[in-house]
């Protein structure tokens, strides 16, 4: 009888998006990988709002664990380009979980 192959180990930016989207937090690794990988894709795909999203989450997720605000800026620029690219109620990545407009004391 064969076995089915186990499925790829995902990578770090797929288990950073995972956590970013669903509010778990990610290992600072992965959400440097996600927050670059992004960058990268946006260079050629401006228009892509979800990915303005999801650079926004990570970089929101690093500023909070690294209470360094020289994220914020950053995480706002990026979820404010999301918003203006399709509107608040078609980016799914941008989930209200009351972590998005936080700031550090």
């Amino acid at each position: 009888m064969g076995r089915t192959p186990a499925p790829p180990a995902p990578t770090p930016q797929e288990r950073a998006l995972a956590a970013v989207t669903s509010g778990v937090p990610a290992a600072l690794p992965d959400l440097e990988a996600l927050a670059a990988e992004r960058e990268r894709h946006l260079r050629t795909h401006p228009g892509d709002a979800r990915a303005w999203a999801e650079l926004g989450a990570a970089r929101v997720e690093q500023g909070l664990r690294l209470a360094d605000p020289a994220y914020w800026p950053r995480a706002e620029k990026a979820l404010r380009t999301a918003l203006k690219g399709c509107g608040r109620d078609h980016v799914p990545a941008l989930r209200d979980d009351g972590r998005a407009g936080e700031r550090p004391p």
